[in-house]
């Protein structure tokens, strides 16, 4: 079993259900962090929407 660290997208806006997008699929733990360290520069958080990253390992 090959383990795989998927990075998503955390999606929350004011009145609707917030939601997951995946953005990047990676077989090291390396990988996924230097993508992720990359994308936090992009998380922000006002009254209107949330925007944040997270990484979700699980085997294949």
């Amino acid at each position: 079993m090959i383990l795989k660290y998927k990075v998503y997208e955390r999606l929350e806006l004011r009145g609707i259900e917030p939601f997951n997008t995946l953005i990047g699929s990676f077989r090291y733990n390396e990988d996924a962090n230097k993508f992720l360290k990359e994308k936090q520069k992009e998380t922000y958080d006002n009254n209107t929407v949330r925007k944040s990253f997270f990484i979700f390992a699980e085997r294949d």
